[in-house]
């Protein structure tokens, strides 16, 4: 047997090997979660990620159960020397909560949501779908994200962005404590009074670098009824005028950016803006504005009307319903609410379905079944899908940019730069500022507060071989390239990460204040993995050496 066909021979049973003693070791120690290892018929379900572009094989998933459980697998990865991942929802979408040959520690069972007056403690595995749900029962809410299967624990540590933030802030802004176990398995209690700098540090830089966050304790707001309005341009299409038609939606664009900051902070909103119509097929951009208002429908229509009234040629998709966050959360997702579902008013019906599903990127068909007992096939959408090939991007306008001149570059782009339509492929648009901007820097380690706003690159696409992967790749990093070379664009949101940026693009100035914490709390670099924070020892203070003459004198 040759050297080749004996390593392709017996690497597999060494692995498998290996990760069932790992199990046995684990199982002596007490842990109280389920280790699944290669061969286990759970193996390759519990080894999927998100973004199904990527195919890893770990060592084995520890299922934990209790902080416990976190504290005795990080104990023996290094007693071991085993590499590990720390993984809550699995959403992170260059898959680095996962890969080869690595213990993954599965944080999605520690999913508890427990309410104490105007707090509450949530555990990383708890989806925002749950959360939101369970806060609501209780009347309350926070300002979450607006991915109904991303957990609380990557969402949080990133800054968490959502359509409550220029009104609630940022995930982050409402944190007050968390419990996290360190790189020696100690179980550390960190708030602005314990540990401040370690707490500055995990609001904003991203989830796995100072240890593993068992839970979190949330500030909660007041529930609100909201409005959502949905805005589209164009609507009909002359196919005889695609320069004016360009032209229009330039100024509309670049109107709309230009505005941001003038909207009541009771506005949230994000724009999307795709090569195609995906509704109709036609080859033709179209710009989409969502809004989110917090209040009823006729506030949102007086506080909206400056805008609308300056954009001749819109057509406003107004839903007609007041729905409450939970409502609104699912319909941004492309889930009916069940609710709604159930209303024998036929005429809401289609704008139920008109504002939830236009606005969304289409992926496959699902069945929904509406109060009647009939049936529509309607659109997966790219929140509500359990895992799809992708890659995303990131970035923020620089400061004093000419918008007219960046928005005719973005249209440019779409109209000339078409992939192929099956892809899910757009620029989305975030609007900050608010009470995003207010919150005063110093509290937490998001960089880039004073942004008016921030763009999200992204494809997605069904099938994991598509022979158009490159084509689709290439236009996300094509375009955001057009925008740097014009001097538009810096920075990035490590919610979104991009694993060609530069760690420096995400975090700015604070990032070696990051890099000094992380020497502090885990200077041996346990929690480590393709973009995380390097540990780095502070500069010692400058000794100031004396003139001779100066200590001659005192002599």
């Amino acid at each position: 047997m040759t050297n080749k066909k004996y390593m392709l021979f017996f690497k597999p049973l060494c692995r498998k090997f290996e990760s069932w003693v790992f199990k046995i070791r684990l199982i002596l120690k007490g842990i109280k979660g389920e280790v699944v290892c290669p061969g286990d018929c759970k193996y390759t379900k519990w080894s999927r990620i998100k973004n199904t572009r990527f195919k890893y094989k770990p060592l084995c998933i520890v299922k934990c159960k209790t902080a416990d459980d976190v504290k005795k697998v990080i104990k023996l990865c290094v007693l071991k020397n085993k590499a590990f991942r720390v993984r809550s929802g699995g959403h992170q979408h260059e898959g680095m909560c996962s890969a080869d040959n690595v213990v993954v520690i599965d944080l999605s069972g520690m999913n508890n949501i427990n309410i104490c007056g105007h707090t509450a403690w949530i555990e990383p595995g708890a989806a925002l779908k749950d959360v939101y749900e369970k806060l609501e029962k209780s009347n309350y809410t926070i300002p979450g994200g607006g991915c109904m299967t991303v957990c609380i624990g990557g969402l949080v540590q990133g800054g968490g962005w959502g359509m409550q933030a220029r009104e609630g802030g940022l995930t982050c802004d409402v944190l007050e404590e968390v419990e996290l176990v360190d790189a020696n398995s100690n179980l550390l209690t960190v708030n602005k009074d314990h540990y401040e700098d370690l707490f500055w540090a995990i609001k904003g830089s991203g989830g796995g670098n100072f240890g593993v966050i068992t839970k979190y304790k949330f500030k909660l707001m007041d529930k609100s009824t909201v409005t959502l309005i949905s805005i589209r341009y164009p609507m009909e299409f002359e196919s005889n005028n695609q320069q004016g038609l360009k032209d229009d939606m330039i100024l509309k664009l670049a109107y709309y950016l230009e505005n941001l900051q003038c909207f009541n902070n009771k506005f949230t909103s994000f724009a999307r803006i795709t090569p195609y119509d995906q509704w109709s097929d036609l080859p033709r951009p179209t710009l989409w504005m969502e809004f989110q208002y917090l209040g009823c429908k006729q506030d949102a229509e007086r506080d909206l009307k400056w805008f609308t009234e300056s954009l001749p040629g819109l057509s406003i998709i107004d839903y007609r319903l007041q729905v409450s966050i939970y409502e609104g959360f699912l319909l941004l997702n492309g889930v009916i609410p069940e609710r709604l579902l159930s209303t024998n008013d036929t005429q809401e019906i289609p704008n139920l379905l008109s504002f939830s599903l236009q606005p969304l990127s289409p992926i496959g068909l699902q069945q929904l079944t509406l109060w009647n007992g009939s049936t529509q096939y309607i659109p997966k959408t790219t929140c509500g899908c359990q895992g799809l090939p992708h890659k995303v991007s990131s970035a923020f306008p620089k400061e004093n940019v000419c918008i007219r001149q960046m928005a005719e570059v973005i249209v440019n782009y779409v109209f000339y730069n078409k992939p192929f339509s099956k892809a899910a492929t757009y620029l989305s648009i975030h609007s900050l500022g608010g009470n995003v901007r207010e919150q005063l820097s110093p509290n937490s380690s998001f960089f880039y507060r004073d942004k008016e706003f921030l763009f999200q690159f992204q494809t997605w696409w069904e099938e994991v071989e598509d022979p158009n992967t490159t084509c689709y790749l290439n236009w996300i990093k094509n375009f955001r390239e057009v925008l740097k070379d014009n001097n538009f664009i810096e920075g990035g949101f490590i919610n979104f990460v991009d694993n060609s940026l530069q760690l420096e693009d995400y975090y700015g100035e604070n990032f070696i204040k990051l890099k000094n914490i992380k020497y502090e709390y885990d200077p041996c670099n346990i929690f480590n993995f393709e973009m995380s924070i390097p540990p780095e020892p502070p500069e010692p203070p400058e000794r100031k050496v004396p003139w001779l003459g100066e200590a001659k004198e005192k002599e």
